[in-house]
């Protein structure tokens, strides 16, 4: 259930593009959050109903992880009111991860390249959560289990790659 160290399974870059995007993902990871004065927008609120109050989403003036997937493969759709930025930017707070300390308050992009950097307990446990819900994921809000599956099943997540 492991996922690969380098990026090629999920959009065939070459060797010389992987290290470019582990750069970019390095710089991205060093540049403070900058919060823009703009008006909130319905994406902005996506998950920050009443209801799911537990839902953060935060921005940041990248979204590197647009460079995992290949802009042609469209059958796995956005969550409705949201872009691919806000949703890449969502702070996971399922249980198990908050109660990680190196897990808590990460961003589905960062615990994407976390497992992807070789973190076999998060790769187990976002394994699991792909396989348990990636077929409920349809593009509407239900859990964030259920949101983030479908962000894994959209970034081409692959519970059994070695």
């Amino acid at each position: 259930m492991a996922v690969s160290k380098n990026a090629a399974g999920y959009s065939g870059l070459t060797e010389a593009e992987q290290k470019q995007l582990k750069a970019l993902l390095n710089k991205a990871q060093q540049t403070p959050n900058v919060s823009g004065g703009s008006a909130m927008t319905d994406a902005s609120m996506r998950l920050r109903g009443e209801s799911d109050s537990e839902f953060e989403a935060v921005g940041s003036p990248t979204t590197p992880s647009e460079l995992f997937r290949s802009e042609d493969r469209k059958e796995v759709p956005l969550p409705k009111n949201c872009n691919l930025k806000d949703w890449t930017h969502t702070v996971c707070q399922l249980p198990k991860v908050s109660g990680e300390p190196k897990w808590n308050g990460q961003t589905y992009s960062e615990l994407l390249r976390m497992a992807i950097d070789g973190d076999k307990e998060l790769n187990k446990y976002l394994g699991f959560i792909y396989k348990k819900y990636h077929g409920s994921y349809d593009g509407t809000h239900k859990t964030q289990a259920v949101d983030l599956a479908g962000f894994l099943l959209y970034m081409e997540f692959d519970p059994e790659r070695e």
